[in-house]
């Protein structure tokens, strides 16, 4: 596994190096046309350099164009290859950790990766049982040794949390939102200030005299590089910085549920963690106590806070379904992935002849268009398990495709656990008629 993990990690690596020289290359070149455009406006009409000046500039703009259409083609084709690979190496490793997991022994019913972080960041598992970790046994199973005996966890107390909520509720979030806010309004107000300035500018190409079209056009194109220039940082810099004021938030509430649930509560499920499918990989739960309201009453200093309860899991009822396998059973997702490859052909038709600007917009709208497709059957998927866990009185049921974002199943074995995705199938498919 550690071979695996270092070959995923070395393609990764040289994949970010080539993307990364080109971008190098690109900015290199773009740095030389911005003094180039800058002594073309200063250019007289009648500057006998002028000429040489204009077509080293619009060659070196072609230039530009060529290198951002690749750099769109290489990235776009390099994620795919590292992601293709990435899957086809895991594949097998995924394999010996499920069988290692069923060789653990008929007393262990369910097995879930505690350390797979879910589209939020935050795990799936926020809170487990030490005594109930199987690393070191599984570890033991795939390297050919004897795991030993497994004594099962049983009889935890379950409760679940939506960390999503408690997260947008915190006062510590509301305060940095704030200053998060004021940052985006500023930049929104220096991007309009900008780009009202170079629509100025380039409005003004179309009314001054023939001899002074040229030195306005290339005004307008310094406003133009440096109005996306400056987009382009101040996105990463606000992103970065959502990102860095997320971090201690997350710590303080995986703490503070720790805090607060002690023993009375050993097992705690994120309810609003997303799996890479956009699927929640708990699925369908009820009546499992909730310490979400708790948590946030708590962590924002309320006395009455941190009040906590589980409900012991031989009193549960457990169920997994394959919401992957589902989907490709039924007709809807059939003919959304058959719309999605009939749109996807188009687009590469139509990607031939456009401009680098209109590749990425299409590009853009292939994936929102992706997105919805499949969104509108999971959802129908979901939707439907709903009715089927409420028949049946389930009061948890996992997605056993559902993979964080390590690309690893969060459910990595089910043994003994009733299966509804047949039952998911038949009513979907029932319901369609």
């Amino acid at each position: 596994m550690k071979e695996t993990a270092a070959k995923l990690e070395e393609e990764k690596a040289t994949a970010k190096k080539e993307y990364e020289k080109r971008i190098a290359d690109y900015q290199k070149l773009e740095a030389e046309l911005r003094p180039l455009n800058q002594r073309l406006a200063a250019a007289g009409a009648d500057d006998p350099a002028r000429a040489d000046l204009t077509k080293e500039r619009d060659e070196k703009v072609n230039l530009l164009k060529t290198k951002e259409r690749e750099i769109n083609e290489f990235r776009q084709q390099r994620e795919s290859d590292v992601q293709q690979k990435s899957a086809a190496m895991r594949e097998p490793v995924v394999a010996d950790i499920k069988a290692a997991a069923g060789r653990l022994g008929p007393n262990v019913n369910l097995v879930l990766d505690f350390s797979g972080l879910t589209l939020s960041g935050v795990p799936f598992v926020v809170l487990h049982p030490v005594g109930a970790d199987m690393t070191s046994r599984l570890a033991a199973g795939l390297g050919g040794k004897d795991p030993g005996s497994v004594n099962s966890t049983r009889g935890v107390k379950v409760a679940i949390t939506d960390m999503n909520k408690v997260f947008t509720q915190l006062q510590r979030t509301k305060e940095a939102e704030t200053k998060i806010n004021a940052s985006r309004e500023a930049a929104r107000a220096e991007d309009e200030r900008r780009s009202a300035t170079y629509k100025e500018e380039l409005a003004k190409v179309d009314t001054v005299p023939a001899a002074e079209k040229e030195k306005q056009t290339a005004r307008a194109r310094v406003l133009e590089a440096e109005l996306n220039e400056f987009r382009t940082k101040k996105s990463a810099q606000l992103q970065q910085e959502m990102v860095e004021f997320g971090k201690p938030i997350l710590v303080e509430m995986s703490n503070g549920l720790g805090k607060m649930a002690g023993e009375k509560v050993g097992l705690v499920f994120d309810t609003s963690g997303m799996g890479l499918s956009g699927v929640p990989l708990l699925v369908w739960s009820k009546d499992v106590p909730d310490l979400s309201n708790d948590l946030v009453a708590m962590l924002n200093g309320d006395k009455r806070g941190g009040k906590t309860t589980g409900m012991l899991s031989t009193s549960l009822r457990f169920g997994v379904v394959d919401v992957e396998r589902a989907y490709r059973a039924l007709p809807d997702g059939q003919q959304a992935e058959t719309e999605i490859q009939e749109a996807t052909q188009r687009a590469l038709a139509e990607a031939a002849e456009a401009s680098a600007a209109a590749r990425m917009e299409k590009q853009q709208q292939l994936q929102n268009l992706t997105r919805s497709k499949r969104q509108a059957v999971l959802s129908k998927i979901v939707a439907t398990l709903n009715d089927v866990g409420r028949a049946g009185e389930f009061n948890a049921v996992f997605d056993s495709s559902g993979k964080t974002m390590s690309q690893m199943p969060a459910v990595v074995a089910a043994r003994d656990v009733p299966d509804l995705t047949e039952d998911v199938i038949a009513k979907a498919s029932t319901a369609a008629k």
